[in-house]
């Protein structure tokens, strides 16, 4: 009888067993054809491979294979919609001169035309709505580059490195990003995204900006002087890196932080000039690394920045400014206005008594 028991018991185990596995099995098979419904292995069609994947099912092109020279990206690609322009599909292309962009797109991935050097135009259509970081880094022959509507993100130093880019126009009709004379903001002109690397002279900050974005400045090698308005409150990290042409910038008196390496490489900077009487009170770690060995800081004498000669962060200070009632602060002119006041009451009264007494005196 035991023995009868013990293969009825493990006749038991076995039958959960299977069943177990079987179910088991059945819900793998349930999800690798889930899987498979939403990816399809890479393939090729003409000169760009791609990916598909999602629901419905789009296709993302990874690379490129063909000539270079004027393409237009198809539209479809193995039956399916091209949707998106994958992280690295035409990096360092070379020989890629002209790219229309079809109107399936709305993605452009991380460096897709990074190191595109030829490339001197890309349209970009309305319905893409994110430019990757990096997307079009260094392509030195861009000389423009319009941002639809649709578009409500850019990736950090996307157009950094094109030294032939002398403006990012912005369609007025965009949620999140405008442009003035050719220079990248966000809607509400508060923070500076991208000054074109292409663009030469000497600019001004716009009075409503606060924030100088990080890397906003970076290589633009035909900037000559920049004069920072009395709105800004921060200069991002690397802001101004490498602008090889940089000769001065002034500072407002609004400024309470300056990022890591933000003049870093600024090989002809010779003059910062601060107008204000308090000096910044958050300097990133080297923050003038490879400027000028003769750069030279400038304030008021009235401000707490140290004495010429003195160092301020690694810079040294060279001669003051020359102090104007117009560049002390609100408080201390109505306090020199109160004093003064005084005075002049004290002298009046000073003057009567010596008056009347004299008269005494007379009589």
């Amino acid at each position: 009888m035991k023995g009868i028991y013990r293969r009825i018991t493990l006749r038991k185990r076995f039958g959960i067993l299977w069943v177990s596995t079987v179910s088991i099995l059945l819900v793998l098979s349930g999800v690798f054809l889930i899987a498979a419904t939403n990816t399809v292995a890479a393939a090729q069609e003409g000169d760009y491979t791609y990916i598909v994947s999602g629901s419905p099912l789009v296709a993302t092109i990874t690379g490129y294979t063909g000539i270079g020279g004027y393409i237009t990206i198809p539209s479809t690609l193995g039956g399916y919609p091209t949707a998106a322009i994958g992280e690295n599909a035409f990096f360092y292309c070379t020989a890629l001169d002209y790219v229309t962009i079809p109107s399936s797109v709305t993605t452009i991935g991380v460096a897709a035309f990074e190191y595109c050097t030829s490339l001197a135009s890309v349209t970009i259509p309305n319905g893409v709505t994110t430019i990757g970081e990096l997307a079009f880094n260094s392509c030195g022959a861009l000389i423009s580059v319009t941002i639809p509507s649709s578009v409500t993100y850019i990736g950090n130093r996307t157009f950094n490195g094109c030294t032939s880019l002398v403006a990012t126009n912005v369609d007025p009709g965009n949620p999140n990003y405008a442009s003035i004379d050719g220079v990248l903001y966000d809607k509400a002109i508060a923070t500076l995204i991208r000054h074109p690397s292409g663009k030469a002279g000497a600019f001004t900050v716009p009075n409503s900006i606060t924030s100088i974005g990080n890397d906003a400045f970076d290589s633009c090698s035909y900037l000559t002087s920049v004069n920072i308005s009395n709105s800004v409150t921060s200069i991002g990290d690397w802001a101004f890196s490498d602008c090889t042409s940089l000769t001065s910038v002034n500072i407002s008196n609004s400024v309470t932080f300056i990022g890591d390496w933000a003049f870093y490489y600024c090989t002809s900077l010779t003059s910062i000039t601060f107008s204000g009487l308090v000096a910044p009170v958050i300097v990133g770690a080297n923050w003038i690394y490879g400027t000028d060995a003769g750069i030279r800081g400038h304030a008021y004498v009235a401000s707490n920045f140290p004495a010429p000669g003195g160092n301020f962060n690694g810079l040294t200070m060279g001669a003051v400014i020359p102090g104007r009632l117009a560049s002390v602060s609100p408080a201390i002119v109505s306090t020199i206005l109160i004093l003064v006041a005084v005075i002049a009451i004290a002298m009046v009264l000073v003057a009567a008594m010596f008056v009347m007494r004299k008269r005494k005196g007379k009589k």
